[in-house]
């Protein structure tokens, strides 16, 4: 209990800190920055970027506070583990906060109007900024493998909802998913970013699960009687070792998916192709056929009875 009391304490003073660093640093931004960079989507990316530099911020202080290896007592291989494994959950929570803020942001900005959302950026990146500086700071002082995990969906699902939202195509749902990707648009991007992205979380969160059941597994063998031996799990290294290898091969599908983006027409050889050339020359000849045919309305008139009928044409 009194740990987690720490934990709550150390994340109220992180939610404090990163409220009042987002609020002046997006402050700065709409004093300083060119009228190009105020654009909606820019204007997002950048408070959704504060946002997540936040959380970044707050988790690796947490979570080296936490840690008690960062020392060279036990030589150098622990400490550079530890290194790497703060850099790799940056990189799985500053994705998550990032596209969750994007699509909060998106949301709002939907339902207010971009006008009345800017009168109340600042404010609101503060805000979004202080929660996730609390949340950072706590799940990094009570750091487990179901905590990484649960992460995941949050940042696929986010991900591809802001794809769906800045689509400028509305009818990408009409066939699958993977039309969202096939643009060279912010949405495209945005969707095989998530994917790409998704697929390198996958791999961390796998290597700190299969890390977490190899510990478990031994703390529990240690304290086994020889008659509880035989209720072990048999073949735990060759279980482990498959499971790694598909958590692994199923992040690597992921890459792939956004590397390669999606193509609805396939290429064709050249000479199945229609004559451009062809289709230009007559939208260049359109015109001129056109002013033609006004050139050869020509009225004349002719004497019917006591009244001039015009007639088109030379008579």
């Amino acid at each position: 209990m009194e740990r987690h009391q720490q934990a709550e304490a150390s994340g109220i003073i992180s939610f404090m800190a990163c409220a009042t660093l987002a609020w002046i640093a997006m402050d700065l931004y709409l004093q300083f920055a060119p009228a190009i960079w105020r654009v909606t989507q820019r204007l997002f990316t950048v408070c959704a970027g504060i946002t997540a530099g936040c959380g970044v911020i707050s988790f690796t202080l947490g979570y080296a506070r936490n840690s008690r290896s960062m020392t060279l007592k036990h030589g150098w291989t622990i400490p550079i583990r530890r290194i790497f494994e703060i850099l790799a959950l940056s990189v799985v929570y500053a994705s998550t906060i990032f596209v969750t803020a994007f699509m909060l942001l998106s949301i709002a900005s939907n339902m207010m109007g971009l006008r009345t959302l800017k009168g109340y950026l600042t404010a609101l990146c503060a805000a979004i900024s202080g929660v996730v500086g609390y949340v950072t700071f706590v799940q990094a002082e009570l750091m487990n493998a179901k905590t990484i995990a649960s992460l995941l969906p949050f940042f696929v699902v986010s991900g591809v909802s802001i794809a769906g939202l800045t689509s400028d195509d509305p009818y990408w749902y009409n066939n699958n998913f993977s039309q969202l990707g096939d643009r060279t648009t912010f949405a495209a991007r945005m969707f095989n970013s998530t994917l790409m992205l998704a697929g390198v979380c996958i791999v961390i969160i796998s290597y700190f699960a299969i890390s977490e059941l190899i510990t478990t597994h031994r703390l529990q063998m240690q304290y086994l009687s020889a008659s509880d031996e035989k209720e072990a799990p048999k073949h735990f290294k060759a279980r482990i070792l498959l499971l790694s290898t598909m958590l692994t091969l199923a992040g690597i599908a992921f890459i792939g998916i956004g590397m390669f983006r999606y193509t609805p027409h396939p290429i064709r050889p050249r000479s199945s192709l229609p004559d451009e050339r062809a289709d230009d020359r007559a939208a260049l000849a359109g015109p001129a056929a056109f002013k033609s045919s006004i050139c050869d309305f020509r009225p004349s008139y002719r004497d019917r009875g006591s009244c001039r009928v015009p007639v088109v044409g030379g008579a």
